[in-house]
């Protein structure tokens, strides 16, 4: 699996090559709708990839890449300092766990060519390019936390206050989400 991610003026992009023990070629390209460093880039490009790979049951990863600061961050060759560098770091370490083996090459850039165009396939490629490859949208990077709201069982009192007077409906529902119990 080859990856590479491109930060720019013109947008922001992962591309990520499978290469078959065969030598068949998947390629996949993921258009950032938020902006990042080239260096997040390049990670969100590699956690895209890791994620497809699970998706597609792969046990064995083989991850090449340009970018040595990416991969000796994630061999623990260099230090990962800033906040969003060390939280990348973490989730592709966490993410590698679940393959059965895994190898990390660093590659020369002529050799990650192919990566390294589909990272630059953004919104503005023109529309018979992007059909080349299957393109991915994402709109928040990945190592940004959503924000839920837990709901407690409480008294029935403190649940009614839950919903709004026209979504009495909604009651019923909540009880039984929440306790089980259902309407009379």
């Amino acid at each position: 699996m080859a990856v590479d991610g491109a930060s720019g003026s013109r947008g922001y992009g992962g591309g990520i090559v499978f290469t078959t023990p065969e030598g068949f070629k998947i390629y996949h390209a993921i258009i950032f709708n938020f902006k990042l460093t080239n260096n997040e880039a390049k990670y969100e490009a590699l956690v895209g990839g890791l994620r497809l790979a699970q998706a597609l049951k792969i046990s064995r990863v083989s991850i090449k890449s340009d970018s040595s600061l990416i991969l000796g961050q994630v061999t623990g060759n260099m230090e990962a300092r800033e906040g969003c560098m060390a939280q990348y770091k973490e989730l592709v370490i966490a993410m590698l766990k679940g393959f059965e083996e895994f190898k990390i090459a660093q590659i020369p850039r002529g050799e990650n060519a192919d990566a390294d165009l589909l990272s630059k396939l953004t919104q503005y490629a023109p529309e018979h390019v992007s059909k080349l490859s299957r393109v991915e949208i994402l709109d928040r990077a990945s190592i940004e936390k959503l924000e839920v709201a837990a709901i407690t069982a409480g008294s029935q009192s403190d649940r009614s206050n839950l919903v709004g007077a026209d979504d009495h409906w909604m009651y019923d529902l909540m009880e039984y989400l929440m306790d089980g119990s259902l309407p009379e």
